[in-house]
């Protein structure tokens, strides 16, 4: 055989193979879509007559928002009355980014954190509707989701103050782990599927990995210690959009309600110790909930369950007594201070 002929017949075989692994690669691929559609069916299934109170984003790296005008949101998907990007001149204007906790999961609007507290701070105003706190909460937002939020929603209202609301579930992976109920997997769609799986694959390993050097089974503390490096820089981003945009941030962290023990002791407190020396270093205020909620029992302050209650959802006293504790710290700030000397 001549070598020009060897030549083609190596080509020859390179060429099958490449053809025989793209093709084992494609039906891999069509086989993870029709498993992920088959979830997304039974999802489907499970949510019956239900309303769909969520929708995709076309925000790039932002997995649902809101579904605007449906389940008491406005019409940008928020759990708010409606609110204007213009801002009105002598306002002084709060925005909330978090969760379903600061969103009000469970009570009406009105007495939710944010309507509490914009209803006491208009008081101290005097005049009326003067103080607006915008609220851009969602449920089952984690971090990350919150992060975008941040950066490419809160600043278009323009605000004197940026509330973030930290619940310990937040550091929580939006698909990996599924802290949203299933809502992010149901509107997640990856670009390619089996890359999703290995990748899901590869991020689990290593989050086991990485909790062989973590102590005690508690899901809070042991994600806390998993991810506390990222915890520590996604906070460190906060601080530094705060810093480029001239806004200040007040960093909320909210306990998480322990039937067993309570808060006395509090048995994540270390976790809050930790999570107020990020934000204070990353250059923001911090109000720890826990020090306003440790004179009451956890089961005054949660929602109810069919069997317990709620161990993150506050309940209506829950709420109030967050409002003025929050109400309580931003009459001190030095930026709300200013504004009220200024338009007394």
């Amino acid at each position: 055989m001549s070598g020009t002929s060897r030549i083609r017949t190596i080509l020859s075989n390179v060429s099958i193979s490449l053809a025989s692994i793209a093709l084992c690669l494609l039906a891999v691929e069509v086989f993870f879509v029709v498993r992920h559609e088959s979830v997304i069916s039974e999802l489907e299934k499970g949510r019956g007559e239900r309303e769909l109170c969520t929708l995709s984003s076309p925000i790039p790296d932002l997995i649902y928002t809101g579904r605007p005008g449906k389940c008491g949101k406005n019409s940008r998907g928020y759990k708010d009355r409606e609110r204007s990007f213009d801002k009105s001149e002598g306002i002084f204007r709060v925005v909330v980014i978090g969760d379903s906790v600061a969103s009000g999961h469970g009570v009406p609007i009105e007495n939710s954190v944010a309507s509490l507290l914009e209803e006491d701070l208009n008081q101290t105003a005097s005049v009326e509707d003067k103080v607006e706190v915008v609220n851009l909460s969602v449920t089952g937002y984690s971090t990350s989701q919150q992060l975008i939020v941040l950066e490419r929603e809160a600043f278009r209202y323009r605000p004197d103050l940026i509330i973030w609301s930290y619940v310990l579930n937040d550091p929580f992976h939006p698909i990996y782990h599924n802290p949203n109920g299933e809502i992010g997997l149901y509107h997640y769609r990856p670009s390619w599927h089996t890359v999703h799986f290995v990748d899901k694959k590869l991020f689990l390993i290593r989050e086991k990995f990485r909790k062989k050097n973590c102590y005690g089974n508690e899901i809070h503390l042991s994600q806390h210690c998993i991810y506390r490096e990222e915890i520590k820089a996604n906070i460190q981003q906060i601080g530094r959009v705060a810093a480029a945009e001239g806004v200040p941030i007040l960093f909320v962290i909210h306990p998480i309600f322990d039937g067993e023990s309570g808060f006395s002791p509090y048995l994540l407190a270390t976790v809050h110790e930790e999570l107020a020396d990020f934000a204070s270093t990353a250059g923001l205020s911090v109000l720890d909930l826990a020090d306003s909620y440790a004179h009451h029992d956890p089961g005054e302050l949660a929602l109810p369950m069919l069997k317990d209650y709620d161990p993150w959802h506050p309940n209506k006293k829950g709420h109030a007594i967050a409002a003025e504790a929050l109400f309580t710290q931003i009459v001190q700030a030095p930026v709300f201070k200013l504004w009220l000397e200024e338009h007394k």
